[in-house]
Formats: structure tokens, C-alpha cells, sequence
């Protein structure tokens, strides 16, 4: 039987109190998957307790109690209670609608309009099949205060277009799914809406959950097949190239398949060349079912800030880690401090005189700033030569870590904000 919670007497200081529910706060916000309300009812309980005896501790608990709101089949129940409880809505900073049931979710939008004046993030993932996805733009054209937008739904270029050019404070931009193919493409680029937001986070297609075994980067694998819904959408936003002028990162799902390669890798370098000097933050995921030389084809050396740089393999073949040699060798940023290596199914198949060409590489004089390489496989495949054996020479200067995880764990618990703490403060910040 899991333990009960307890929430400390009133005797301890009011700030102490408020900052355990602060604390039973986060923890609403960082475990919103409704598949697992038991982690959730605890915290309820606490918060609803001290906001129903306690009354100065009232503004706290409602605070915590609104601030990250999931409607999954109560969309009539929360509607009302805005309309006869209106001062609540200044507490909701986070929303996700997340029914599959759900029947014209667009209207649920026009009912809030005006009704959530704080609101800086919201996550949509609803049935595909029935969301009027034409209508979502102008759905959420009032949501004028939002910075950050998951998408887990299918909509078309244009609506993200339209998306990017409505929605003005937008920061952070999550889409989950694949664009849908427009039947003609030059159709939508001649309505091509310019964006008026400055994305500073663009997520395509991984999902982000913290695992111990991986502090602060947390990706888990969600394999999808290649699809040629992201092409269109990345074309378009090299007609805009204003829209990645203030990108800090960047994580994207780069794919192989018959035809489409070279030209995939292509344009996602001249994504990354569009981010220029602001980008901090590159996470590749190289989705490579076999070997096509994919990794050696990418570009990095317009990022000349690039802090960070995490390189995942689907499938961690001998070819495709010695591609990654000429990659790392077209890196510009002298200040690159922390490199991510993952292999899903583990690197057992890299022979040594690879580990020793990848070794050499990153003891190059760009690399001088390093101080981390992080290396990090299937636990079901744990290589026998341990990470420090495979790259000696990095492993002279402590850079060196390795760890486990479980590809079968599965990926859809998405703790959303968690690998930016900035976005953390950004979206409570007015506590």
C-alpha cells in the first residue's frame, strides 16, 4: 500500500508551509499523465485540505491546486465552474486537453476565450479524426499569452503556419505527430503566413522524460516511421528564416529512408545553419533502420554558441558511429561543453578501431571546452568493454560517464518541461 501523505502542523513558519505546497504543486505539474491519477490524487487531497481549513493558506492551495489544469472528459464541469467561480482563472498557468473522446474540440477553445488570462502552456492531444483542425488557429487566437504549445495531434502545414503567425508570444513549439502532406504544395506556399513569434525551443517528434540514469536529458525512444510530413513543414520554415533567429535549441527526429536521405539531411542542416549563432542546444535522433551513411551527412558549423550536443542512434552500427567523425568535425563552437552519445540497441556492434577514430575527433583543440561526454546504451545490451576502454584518451581528461537504461520502458509518461528549467521559471515566475 503506497504511504499517505501528511502535511506538517501549523506550527511551522506560514513561508515554510507554503513552500510544501509549492512542492505538492509541482508535483501536479510534473506527473499530468491521466492514465496514472493515483499519483495525483495525494497531492489533491493535501492542497484541498489546507485550502478548506486553512484559511491562510488559501491563496496558496488554490494556486496550487489551478496552476496546472488536465481536462480529459469534464470539459463541461471546468467551463462552469469558470463561469461561477471567474477568479480562478488567474491561477492557470498550464492546460492540456488530452481526450480522445472528445467530439469538436475547437469549441471548447471559443467557451475559454477571454476566460484564462495567464495561461503560458497548453498541450493538445486529442483524436485526430474529429478535431476541426482548420478552425484551431482561430480557436486560439485569443490565448494571445501563450508561450508554449505541444501539438499531439495530425494538422496541416498551413494551420502551423498560421499557428506560428497568431500565436505571437510563443517560445517553445512541441509537435509529436507529422504534419499532414498537402495534396499541392505550392498552394500553401503561396499563402505562406509570415510567423510574428521567436521560437527559442523547437521539439519534433521525441518525447522528454527525466530518468535517473539520465539526469537532465531523459530522452525515452518513440520510434515512428519515416514520414514525409516533416519535409514540407521544415521547407516552409526556410521561407522564414526569421522564425529559428533566436532558436537556442533544436530536437530533431532526422530519418532515412529510399530517395529521401540525402535531402532529409540537407535540410536539416539548413535548419540548423537558420539557427546560426543562437543555438545552444542541438539533440539529433538519426532514426536509421540500416545503414546509409545518414550521420556523416549532417552539418553543424554555423552554430558557433553550441553548448550542448546530444547524438542518438537507432541503431548503433559500425558505419554510422564513424559517421559521426566528419559530423563532430564541422562543429564551429569553441565553448561546446557537454556531448550526448546513445545507442537504443547499444554499441555492441562498434568495433574498436571506430572507438578509436570517434576518441581522436573529440580530442581535437574545438573540443578544449569539454567537460562531459556522456555514453549511453540499452541496459539489455550492456557493451562488456566499459565506456572509459572504448575512448581512452577522453577518458585521461575525465570527461567520461556511461549508464543504463531500459528501452522498454515505455514513452509515454511525458514530463514536458522538466529539461528546461528556465521554462520552469518562466511559467511560475508571478508566484
Amino acid at each position: 500500500m503506497a504511504s499517505t501523505l501528511v502535511m506538517p502542523s501549523l506550527a511551522l513558519p506560514i513561508e515554510i508551509l507554503e513552500q510544501l505546497l509549492d512542492h505538492y504543486g509541482d508535483m501536479l505539474v510534473y506527473n499530468h499523465n491521466p492514465t496514472l491519477p493515483d499519483n495525483r490524487l495525494q497531492y489533491y487531497e493535501i492542497l484541498k485540505s489546507r485550502a478548506l481549513t486553512c484559511k491562510a493558506l488559501l491563496p496558496r492551495s488554490r494556486y496550487n491546486l489551478y496552476r496546472s489544469v488536465i481536462l480529459e472528459n469534464r470539459h463541461k464541469h471546468f467551463i462552469e465552474t469558470l463561469k461561477g467561480s471567474p477568479h480562478l482563472a488567474r491561477y492557470i498557468r498550464v492546460l492540456h486537453i488530452v481526450s480522445y473522446k472528445l467530439s469538436k474540440p475547437p469549441s471548447i477553445f471559443f467557451c475559454l476565450a477571454g476566460r484564462l488570462p495567464h495561461i503560458h502552456a497548453l498541450e493538445i492531444a486529442v483524436a485526430e479524426d474529429i478535431f476541426l483542425h482548420k478552425h484551431l488557429h482561430m480557436a486560439l487566437s485569443s490565448f494571445s499569452t501563450i508561450t508554449m504549445l505541444t501539438l499531439c495531434i495530425r494538422i496541416g502545414v498551413p494551420e502551423i503556419q498560421r499557428l506560428l503567425h497568431t500565436l505571437y508570444n510563443l517560445r517553445y513549439l512541441e509537435l509529436l505527430v507529422p504534419p499532414i502532406v498537402p495534396a499541392d504544395s505550392s498552394a500553401y506556399q503561396k499563402t505562406c503566413h509570415a510567423p510574428r513569434c521567436r521560437l527559442t525551443s523547437f521539439v519534433t517528434t521525441l518525447r522528454m522524460v527525466t530518468q535517473p540514469a539520465i539526469p537532465d536529458i531523459g530522452i525515452h525512444r518513440r520510434i515512428m516511421d519515416p514520414h514525409p510530413g516533416w519535409l514540407p513543414l521544415y521547407y516552409s520554415f526556410l521561407q522564414t528564416p526569421e522564425l529559428f533567429s533566436s532558436l537556442k535549441r533544436f530536437y530533431i527526429e532526422i530519418m532515412s529512408w529510399a530517395g529521401e536521405t540525402e535531402r532529409n539531411a540537407e535540410v536539416s542542416s539548413l535548419l540548423f545553419s537558420a539557427a546560426h549563432s543562437s543555438l545552444e542546444e542541438a539533440f539529433i535522433y538519426f532514426h536509421e533502420p540500416e545503414n546509409t551513411g545518414l550521420t556523416r551527412l549532417v552539418s553543424l558549423h554555423d552554430n558557433t554558441n553550441l553548448r550542448r550536443l546530444g547524438l542518438f542512434l537507432d541503431n548503433a552500427f559500425d558505419e554510422e558511429v564513424v559517421g559521426l567523425v566528419p559530423l563532430l568535425l564541422t562543429i564551429s563552437s569553441s565553448i561546446l561543453r557537454e556531448i550526448v552519445l546513445f545507442g537504443w540497441d547499444g554499441f555492441k556492434r562498434v568495433q574498436s578501431s571506430t572507438w578509436a577514430l570517434l576518441d581522436e575527433a573529440l580530442c581535437d583543440s574545438r573540443f578544449d571546452a569539454l567537460t562531459s561526454i556522456q555514453v549511453i546504451e540499452d541496459v539489455e545490451d550492456q557493451n562488456p568493454l566499459p565506456a572509459v576502454e572504448r575512448l581512452p584518451r577522453c577518458a585521461s581528461r575525465g570527461l567520461i560517464s556511461s549508464s543504463y537504461i531500459s528501452s522498454a520502458v515505455g514513452s509515454f509518461n511525458h514530463k514536458w518541461i522538466t529539461w528546461a528549467p528556465e521554462y520552469q521559471r518562466m511559467l511560475f515566475e508571478d508566484r
